[in-house]
């Protein structure tokens, strides 16, 4: 025996590749090792990371590292204090760690895929080697193995029948159900099943060259990409977190280099700025609310094994779904037959049916079966005879009698209508009509049959066929009908701003077909366009592959490679791409698609490689879905919003309040406001919303744009409350709230060995009933309190606490909709929590029980016109005062609510019809229409004054009108 000369420049064998010569004898032992040794194992050699590798990757990153920073920081100030205070360290430390190890665990699921995979391809292989057949792993098969294959064997190399004909099952691979006929000298493909017969064949490509590992390649190929949206929220995590870096830089250097304070109590609130403003809780509420979304979906039948997927959802431009059991039923059906002269429907799909097996049918005999009307008269007829399907005759053929009566014998055929066409004598007569019916079938994508009975004369011997007089009855036709819900769906989906295209194995007559029935679109491209795209060719006709891509409705004819090709370059174009599948030729693209979708009866290899799974047959199930996903992104997009919004405000007010004002509060609690805040927004995965009408986008632009312009307000608003209550007026000697402020009364910490605070007085209002040094005690006599009406630092100090938690409470219903905040109710969970912490806030703010000094103290003002710092203690406000922080916020609530209101109809044309743009527009202009006026004033004053009209001194001016000072 002769075998190929391997020399090692032969990288690899690929599917029936004509350079490995076969051998009826098979390989030796020694000539199959040096086959391996060039070809590699039958198996796909996958890159592995180190456990330990991936671990360390989920403790690097811009978030990561900050709160890694924040850490160091606690921990250098916890062991230079005197306190000693780790409390700070421990948190930070455990949340990095519970961060890090859930990131770790989940990318651990990455590699199901491709496990799964190799679980499709067969364990042991009867092989020829040495002149014996040998039973060996399926991994050490060669190209040019000598091979057996027989019923319930699962093909476990791309080979080439040698003898004989096999029907085998390729559902695994392509999805398709219907078995295969390979005949003698044609391709089995690895991963296959034989369903019937048993044959050798020459094995022609093993491991990666083979067609499922090819999809292997592809699956481990796309298996490194990150998510969509842990992308997102590493850009939201980015601003925020240059925010809060340029923040505590400034203040630490203004207060360090400038005011000359200690580097430790800098970087203490340092280190609580940042711990408040550091998007902590971002990754665990975002988890949080998918998660909750996701047993939702479940209870839907849509089960979510990556949560990331459900953002990804919410916002999918196009579907790229299968056909066959997704858009179809996967079930074929007859079509009204088509019948010469006198002969019935029911004549045809009778004498079909005798022509049939009615044992251990295949799908189209079952169908034919299905569709007979009489079935109990088949048993009338005794079967003499049975010829089943030949792929070279292409047709079967069955002898019946009839078993009372005359006992006539007949001959029934049916099979390719070409061929049954041929057996009749009038062929000639009937060959253009019966041409034109194949053409217009074949065109619309039917799979068709011919039928055709012979009537015996009476006596003559059955056995004999060269007598045979057929006659031509007409043609059955069939095809996968479409699901009945399937039309709705995809119109559902396109008012949904969801294109669906149609990808399929399946011959392109066909898909267009179901494309016509379902209103689908016809521009579908099939062999041709694939065969460009292998060959590499960037323009087809002068057009780029990519925009062919994108504007066609469907492909035809596709293999693995080209369903993963074609999902490329929709997402090249920034469109957020789905795909179903249920074949491992699925596989690879579900990998690819930033939604990979398992339909109702995948093979686990598809649901290995998808982010979503459905138990419920077709694509209805998916419109509730993106429902649901939009839903949720809505929530996790609310929470971003709030979540920029509080820390703009906190940095923004805090810079310049130490910068400028040497003001600050105790650094626990900004902590309490963080906790409070975060737990409330917590619920937000509880909350009522409405999903968009079109996908949804991160338009990270518009909402940092919103937030700062809705975070700049509300400082403002504490800056305002700041002066209010530490402004005196001239007129009364009170502040604007009632209260007589004295900037030498405050509470502060002396001797930092003593248990109790003390009373310090410098201020003229409480000199008269006070000492200095007086030990503090909290109920407040006469003695050791200012007098009644009189506040000082310790109480403005609550004031903006309580201003910045209850404000904080507040602006969770200013960032849940873009609308007025009493357009849509909130979720009862959230309003729950969010009373909650504002009574708890409200309560802290009136008893304030804790003599924490300040991070930073506060400059105080003495009699020498000096600024002193003083580590002042936060004093409780009491009820009048909390009412009147209560009205006050409200108020600014309202005030930034209106603005926000305005600010999204100004820039954000998300989901609106042009209707609606139009009334966007009117609403402006009657928006503001006191602006409108007071612009039209200043035109019609500039046209005067270049007419020399005087318009000073002319009388008293009316109210609103537009005074201009001509000096």
């Amino acid at each position: 025996m002769s075998y190929q000369s391997l020399d090692g420049k032969n990288p690899r064998a690929g599917p029936n590749n004509d350079m490995v010569e076969f051998n009826e004898d098979g390989l030796t032992t020694a000539e199959a090792q040096k086959r391996l040794a060039i070809y590699g194992p039958n198996a796909v050699v996958e890159k592995v990371t180190p456990w330990w590798k991936l671990l360390l990757l989920k403790f690097w990153g811009p978030m990561p590292i900050l709160i890694e920073i924040a850490i160091i920081l606690s921990l250098v100030n916890a062991i230079a204090s005197p306190e000693k205070d780790y409390v700070s360290f421990v948190v930070l430390l455990l949340l990095l760690l519970i961060n890090g190890f859930i990131g770790f665990f989940e990318e651990r699921n990455a590699g199901n895929a491709i496990n799964a995979l190799k679980k499709s391809l067969a364990p042991k292989c009867s092989v020829m080697r040495d002149g014996v057949w040998q039973v060996v792993d399926a991994k050490d098969l060669v190209p040019g193995d000598f091979i057996t294959v027989k019923l319930g064997d699962i093909i476990p190399a791309d080979a080439k029948i040698h003898k004989g004909n096999l029907e085998v099952d390729e559902s695994a691979l392509t999805g398709e159900s219907f078995l295969v006929t390979v005949a003698e000298g044609e391709s089995l493909k690895s991963g296959s099943i034989v369903r019937v017969g048993e044959t050798e064949a020459f094995v022609t490509a093993t491991g990666a060259n083979t067609y499922i590992g090819e999809a292997m390649k592809l699956v481990a190929q796309s298996s490194a990409s990150e998510g969509h949206f842990q992308k997102v929220l590493f850009n939201v995590a980015k601003v925020i977190i240059v925010i809060a870096l340029a923040a505590t830089v400034v203040i630490f250097c203004l207060k360090v280099f400038k005011d000359h304070d200690g580097v430790l109590p800098v970087l203490d609130l340092c280190l609580v700025l940042l711990v408040a403003s550091i998007p902590i809780a971002m990754q665990v509420v975002c988890t949080g609310t998918m998660a909750v979304g996701s047993r939702k979906l479940a209870a839907h039948n849509v089960i979510v094994s990556r949560l990331g997927a459900i953002e990804e959802l919410a916002g999918m431009t196009i579907l790229c779904s299968d056909k066959t059991g997704t858009l179809t039923l996967n079930k074929l059906q007859m079509r009204d037959p088509w019948t010469m002269g006198s002969i019935t429907p029911e004549q045809i799909t009778f004498c079909a049916c005798l022509a049939s097996k009615r044992v251990n049918p295949d799908a189209i005999d079952d169908c034919i079966y299905q569709g007979t009307e009489h079935k109990d008269k088949l048993e009338e007829f005794e079967e003499l005879d049975f010829v089943p399907f030949d792929p070279v005759a292409k047709r079967t053929e069955a002898t019946v009698r009839e078993k009372t009566g005359g006992k006539t014998t007949f001959r029934v055929t049916k099979g390719a209508p070409q061929v049954i066409l041929g057996l009749t004598a009038n062929y000639e007569e009937l060959a253009e009509e019966v041409e034109l019916k194949i053409k217009e079938y074949a065109e619309r994508g039917l799979r068709s049959l011919a039928v055709a009975r012979c009537l015996l004369p009476e006596g003559a011997a059955w056995e004999k066929r060269d007598q045979d007089s057929w006659e031509f009855m007409g043609m059955l036709s069939f095809h996968d009908p479409p699901r009945g819900d399937t039309k709705q769906t995809i119109e559902t989906a396109k008012t949904m701003g969801v294109e669906v295209k149609m990808i399929t194995g399946d011959h392109l007559a066909i898909g267009k077909e179901t494309a016509r029935l379902l209103g689908m679109g016809g521009l579908f491209y099939g062999k041709e366009f694939l065969a460009a795209v292998d060959d590499g060719k960037a323009n087809i006709d002068g057009r780029d592959v990519g925009d062919i891509v994108e504007a066609a409705d469907g492909f035809a004819q596709v293999a693995p490679k080209h369903k993963f090709f074609i999902v490329d370059q929709l997402q090249k174009r920034g469109h957020l791409t789905g795909m179903t599948g249920d074949g491992v030729n699925d596989a690879p693209a579900l990998k690819k698609a930033d939604i990979g979708i398992a339909v109702d009866g995948a093979t686990e290899a598809a649901k290995a490689a998808s982010d979503i799974v459905l138990l419920t047959p077709g694509l209805s199930v998916i419109i509730t879905a993106i429902i649901r996903s939009r839903k949720i992104f809505q929530r996790m997009k609310n929470y971003c919003i709030y979540r920029i919004i509080c820390t703009f405000q906190l940095l923004l007010f805090f810079t310049i309040a130490i910068s400028a004002f040497n003001f600050s509060i105790p650094a626990i609690s900004l902590v309490l406001i963080t906790l409070l805040n975060d737990g409330t927004i917590m619920t937000i995965a509880h909350d009522n919303v409405i999903p968009a009408k079109k996908p949804e986008a991160w338009k990270l632009g518009v909402i940092a744009a919103v937030a700062c312009v809705v975070g700049t307000v509300a400082t403002i608003g504490l800056f305002v409350m700041y002066f209010l209550y530490t402004t005196n007026k001239p007129s009364s000697g009170d502040n604007y709230f009632g209260f007589s402020f004295d900037a030498q009364c405050y509470y502060t910490i002396g001797d930092p060995k003593a248990k109790d605070a003390h009373l310090h007085f410098e201020g003229l209002k409480c000199a008269p009933l006070c000492k200095a040094g007086t030990p503090f005690n909290p109920t407040g006599t006469a003695q050791d309190s200012c007098p009644a009406g009189v506040v000082g630092w310790s109480e403005a100090v609550c004031v903006i606490y309580m201003c910045l938690s209850v404000g904080g409470q507040l602006t969770v219903y200013i960032a849940r909709t873009k609308h007025s905040f009493w357009s849509r109710r909130p979720g009862y969970t959230l309003m729950a929590a969010s009373a909650f912490a504002q009574i708890a806030s409200t309560f802290l703010a009136v008893y304030w029980p804790i003599q924490f000094k300040i991070s930073a103290a506060v400059g105080i003002p003495n009699y020498a016109g000096e600024t002193v710092s003083s580590p002042v203690v936060m004093k409780g406000i009491g009820w009048e005062m909390a009412g009147i922080v209560w009205g006050y916020c409200i108020g600014f609530f309202l005030l930034e609510d209106l603005i926000k209101v305005y600010f999204y109809y100004a820039v954000d044309n998300d989901n609106k019809t042009d209707e609606e743009l139009a009334e966007r527009k009117r609403k402006q202009r009657a928006f503001l229409p006191s602006v409108t006026r007071l612009f039209n004033k200043k035109k019609n004053s500039r046209n005067s004054l270049r007419g020399n009209v005087p318009l000073i001194g002319k009388g008293p001016q009316r109210k609103g009108e537009v005074v201009m000072n001509m000096n």
